[in-house]
């Protein structure tokens, strides 16, 4: 039996030297595809081939095949004939793109190509009126793959809200890979860096720094939760083009010791095993990958009813679940957990096993697999 070769195609996000959700979701479906009935190659699309791509990277490091396609602009004939000549030269049967720009020249490329073509959606971010525009192309151009994949059911309602065939669609949840939460971690030298000690109430959010991820509530939040925990520390880690304006948010309500804005850490368990509580303050969301290796990690959670959240927060048992951009009601969640360490413990351990229940990295893999030699079978 030969193998399905499979592409995957992800635009680099720019000026970003880290691993994003969407692209650690391709590296594990790369390393965990059947090797006997899968062949996979991924492609990555960015601004220039000079800058350091993370995908590439890291997908480097565990051998995998890898592809790098220099856009001009958004987009260009040379980068659609670039992709062209990489399909046939692997043999592609299969290509997965992954958001709106290797959507559209995926499709390009791909026209008059005995290929298969499947998005995984992982939401739009709305981020400006170009990007706005791009969206609005892309959910047009994605009525004529074969297959669209929801990383959520939020995600899915939003297709069919859009008018995309409900045919089309299917929700493969984003796996996570437990073993990483069972290993023992060490944050000495981290509380030393952070000059915290053992005692200290620290309260965290980890994601992109851009708009859409709602950090301005999550200080304005942490300015509330002071009033009654002067000695909290609330710890924001990313990385993002509002860094500089975080930090000048941060100093304007004079919040410089108690809320720190981190580099980006590899290691995020280490930063997830500080915590008493994790936060997450989106506005949008397609999944919520972070939210849900908190919640495998044991932590109780405050979150914003965006994504996957509604699906697996329920109040005062599995965290506490409030409105986008209300600062009140995410400190009033924070606060209640701070002062009720019963309820903290009961939530925290709640969530752990609901996620690892509910969103195996097998299953995730498993489901792709499915999906994938469904569609090279020519059904649609």
């Amino acid at each position: 039996m030969s193998c399905i070769n499979i592409m995957f195609l992800r635009s680099g996000v720019r000026k970003t030297t880290v691993l994003l959700g969407a692209e650690r979701i391709i590296l594990s479906l790369a390393r965990g595809l059947n090797k006997n009935k899968f062949r996979i190659v991924i492609v990555a699309l960015t601004d220039s081939n000079k800058n350091e791509i993370p995908l590439i990277r890291e997908a480097k490091k565990y051998n995998l095949l890898t592809e790098v396609i220099e856009l001009k602009g958004r987009f260009n004939i040379k980068s659609i004939f670039a992709l062209r000549q990489i399909i046939k030269r692997y043999n592609i049967d299969i290509l997965n793109s992954q958001e709106y720009k290797s959507d559209i020249i995926a499709f390009l490329a791909t026209r008059f190509m005995k290929i298969k073509i499947i998005s995984t959606i992982h939401g739009w971010t709305q981020a400006g009126a170009k990007v706005r525009f791009y969206e609005l192309l892309d959910l047009i151009i994605i009525r004529f793959f074969h297959k669209i994949i929801a990383v959520s059911n939020s995600v899915k309602d939003e297709l069919l809200h859009k008018k995309i065939p409900i045919e089309k669609i299917i929700t493969i949840y984003n796996g996570i890979d437990y073993s990483d939460f069972k290993k023992t971690t060490d944050t000495s030298n981290l509380k030393k860096f952070l000059r915290i000690n053992d005692k200290t109430r620290i309260i965290g959010t980890i994601g992109r720094l851009s708009s859409e991820k709602g950090h301005k509530y999550f200080i304005q939040a942490a300015q509330e939760v002071l009033k009654y925990f002067p000695d909290a520390i609330f710890l924001i880690m990313g990385e993002g083009y509002l860094r500089k304006s975080l930090e000048s948010y941060i100093k304007k309500l004079d919040l410089d010791k108690n809320v720190k804005l981190l580099d980006y850490r590899k290691d995020i368990r280490e930063i997830l095993s500080l915590l008493e509580i994790y936060v997450s303050s989106s506005l949008r969301e397609s999944f919520g990958l972070a939210l849900c290796e908190a919640m495998a990690s044991n932590k109780a959670v405050v979150a914003t009813s965006v994504g996957v959240a509604p699906e697996i927060i329920i109040n005062n048992e599995t965290g506490i679940l409030v409105q986008p951009k209300d600062a009140q009601a995410l400190a009033g969640g924070i606060i209640k957990l701070l002062e009720n360490e019963s309820l903290r413990t009961k939530i925290s351990k709640s969530a752990g096993t609901l996620i690892r229940s509910r969103f195996s990295l097998d299953n995730m893999i498993q489901k792709y697999e499915n999906v994938y030699s469904y569609i090279d079978k020519g059904i649609k």
